[in-house]
């Protein structure tokens, strides 16, 4: 029971598309149509009635991702590590007011996953985007989070 607040507004009284473009939730499971990096980032952006970045800043996404792949590669040839990547890429460019993010170095190993949640977390910090992240990984959990609440468990 209760109300829930965003920007000192009760979401139940806001306009849901409007709510959906600042607030955007990433599942640990990647979204990719078929086709090219180039052509997901396009068809996200379509789909929200926003415009695509140009290819620089594309690359620039997918390095802060720690992906260093032509934008013309078919997303159905990326590892799941890679095509996790990519889907957190595309919401990057997004820009969104709230990312949030559900077990996103799922498919990562550890060394991949430290760098990648350190570039998303300094980009967040540098573009003011709240970042909320679920997470399983205690080390990267206890290595990155500012504040930390457990669910079940041993709470």
């Amino acid at each position: 029971k209760g109300q829930v607040y965003f920007q000192q507004q009760d979401i139940a009284t806001m306009d849901t598309i409007s709510l959906r473009r600042q607030i955007l939730l990433l599942s640990q499971h990647p979204h990719l149509f078929n086709g090219s990096i180039a052509k997901n980032f396009a068809y996200f952006h379509d789909f929200r009635q926003t415009p695509c970045p140009a290819e620089d800043q594309l690359n620039h996404y997918l390095s802060i991702c720690q992906l260093d792949k032509p934008l013309d590669e078919d997303c159905q040839t990326l590892s799941g590590g890679e095509r996790q990547r990519v889907f957190l890429a595309i919401g990057l460019s997004m820009m969104p007011t709230i990312l949030l993010l559900d077990e996103p170095t799922s498919a990562l190993d550890h060394q991949t996953a430290k760098q990648v949640m350190t570039q998303i977390i300094a980009f967040c910090r540098g573009h003011q985007i709240t970042l909320v992240v679920v997470s399983h990984d205690q080390e990267l959990t206890n290595l990155f989070a500012q504040k930390i609440i457990k669910i079940g468990g041993d709470c």
